[in-house]
């Protein structure tokens, strides 16, 4: 109980000092959001061309619905624009990260392993609440998936395991990756980013259809069970990667 009481206090300090951040991250959302809803009644339109540019235009309308729904929804937990983010960049370049120059700072504190990725935690569900709705309103009320129906509910539930399975793995390399680490948590997400445009690129070339038309057809076919399933399977991912991470900053000496 001390744990989680540390915790909470950690968390409500860590939210007022950056309460800007998050109107800040909402605009982005708010822009990534319109332009998701865009990219799902398709971007380029090649009427008349043939055959052959009808499969391109399917393509590419495809690709970026498709990449905009996996990139947003994976740091709907993250507010990237907030201090936390920025100032290991501009303290020490590519090299800093997170648990650098922040765990020294709360180890100072009479503060557990658990407490410090516990307020970390509750700060990133904070902000996947606030996002994730944002997010998935604004596609609902501009994009043809508002024809869903209650099946949309079900269909953003889907994508919301996705988005706390994400914010686990950010949550773990944020404040576990060192110096001696492959890379800058902020790096790794531009590789990810990177490498995830190839992946989405690879994957419409070969399957049909698209993959927010198959979370579509899904929604619909089983409804709150898959919704359900995926918010589970999540969650439990992001609560066994948060004792991972608790086990490991204490292994390193980085808390009481």
């Amino acid at each position: 109980m001390r744990g989680v009481a540390g915790a909470i206090s950690l968390a409500k300090k860590e939210m007022k000092g950056t309460w800007l951040s998050y109107f800040l991250n909402g605009l982005l959302v708010l822009f990534l959001s319109l332009f998701a809803a865009v990219s799902v009644s398709g971007f380029f339109e090649l009427e008349g061309y043939g055959a052959v540019e009808q499969r391109i235009e399917e393509y590419y309308n495809a690709f970026f619905t498709d990449y905009l729904f996996l990139m947003v929804c994976a740091f709907l937990g993250v507010n990237v624009v907030s201090r936390d983010c920025m100032a290991p960049l501009v303290r020490d370049g590519w090299r800093g990260t997170f648990s650098l120059w922040r765990l020294p700072v709360l180890r100072r504190l009479p503060l557990s392993a658990g407490s410090m990725v516990g307020s970390r935690l509750i700060f990133m569900l904070v902000a996947l609440a606030f996002n994730a709705t944002l997010f998935f309103v604004v596609v609902y009320s501009f994009s043809d998936l508002g024809d869903l129906g209650r099946s949309y509910l079900w269909f953003a539930g889907i994508w919301l395991g996705y988005s706390l399975l994400a914010a686990g793995l950010y949550l773990a390399s944020e404040l576990t990756l060192t110096r001696s680490g492959k890379a800058h948590v902020l790096l790794s997400s531009f590789v990810f980013a990177a490498s995830l445009m190839v992946f989405v690129a690879l994957l419409e070339w070969a399957l049909e259809p698209t993959l927010v038309e198959r979370t579509a057809q899904l929604a619909e076919s089983h409804g709150a069970l898959a919704a359900i399933s995926s918010i589970l399977a999540g969650g439990a991912n992001l609560v066994l990667l948060s004792r991972l991470t608790a086990r490991r900053i204490q292994k390193r000496g980085l808390s009481v």
